[in-house]
């Protein structure tokens, strides 16, 4: 199985946690063509939505799983030409929030029986929100992060262990109205609660707020326990990191990138630094090609 999972080779506590994004396929074909999510004021889900497997963990150890996003890099964007390019400097980012999963703590053993799912976390534009959303800006690329933590409580987590995990994948852009006609076309085929999408002929559909209902729990349904028929290769794009989150932790400084592994130090709850890539006007947005 080490072929298929990533495997943490400086992982203390003698565990060795392997960690799989679901639907890997599925997020592939919105990555090639740009992926956009729509933040609304409300809020609003992610799709596809952010799954993980788990293995290796400790079964009798707690664990406390959590998400964040981040800013990929320092650049504004707009849809021109049917493609993403860059527009200029980014606007500054608010302070991020790490959404903890509502089973945690949890051992093991409860982690690994099921897929993981971050289905209620929900997205905005709101800089007021109270909800504990996660805020964004329109226009700006995102990079989800899965952070697997091994402690007890909630309490803990100040002077825990962070292993973090990033799926180039997932990366995509915040928009108010689909760009893309193509990536609409994608959330109709294949979100089942994606009922409510407007003026689809157009590329700029929107949807209603209620038209992704998060399911009433994060147990898999019954075909959820088989994975997808293309996860038999290393799903990990970026590597599994480990560092010690301080109370007041200082400016966390950008590691050179090495091609299908990411290096960035993180220490969670503070300011993400977003890569420090130049923001050339007209460049392209998309996957980088060889």
């Amino acid at each position: 199985m080490t072929d298929n999972w990533y495997i943490n080779p400086a992982a203390p506590d003698g565990d060795e946690p392997g960690v799989q994004l679901e639907s890997r396929r599925l997020w592939r074909q919105f990555h090639r063509l740009g992926t956009e999510m729509v933040i609304t004021k409300t809020g609003r889900q992610i799709f596809p939505q952010m799954r993980f497997r788990l293995t290796g963990l400790d079964p009798k150890a707690k664990y406390v799983l959590l998400l964040d996003i981040v800013a990929a890099d320092n650049c504004r964007y707009k849809f021109s030409s049917s493609r993403w390019v860059v527009a200029g400097k980014a606007d500054p980012e608010m302070p991020k929030r790490m959404y903890i999963h509502p089973d945690s703590p949890a051992s093991g053993d409860h982690w690994t029986r099921r897929v993981v799912s971050f289905h209620k976390l929900k997205l905005t534009n709101n800089i007021a929100d109270r909800h504990g959303y996660t805020v964004l800006n329109s226009m700006h690329k995102y990079q989800p992060r899965f952070h697997l933590v091994r402690a007890n409580s909630i309490a803990q987590l100040p002077y825990s262990t962070f292993r973090t995990y990033t799926f180039n994948e997932t990366q995509f852009i915040a928009v108010t109205a689909y760009q893309n006609d193509k990536i609409t076309r994608l959330k109709i085929d294949h979100n089942p609660f994606a009922k409510g999408f407007r003026d689809v002929g157009s590329g700029k559909g929107e949807k209603s707020d209620t038209d992704e209902p998060a399911p009433s729990s994060d147990e898999p349904t019954p075909s959820s326990d088989e994975p997808d028929e293309d996860e038999d290769a290393l799903d990990v794009v970026g590597d599994a990191e480990s560092s010690r989150l301080l109370p007041s932790a200082p400016a966390v400084e950008s590691a050179p990138e090495v091609e299908g592994r990411s290096t960035l130090s993180f220490r969670p709850y503070e300011d993400n630094p977003s890569r420090n890539t130049a923001c050339i006007s007209g460049e392209g947005a998309g996957p980088r090609r060889p």
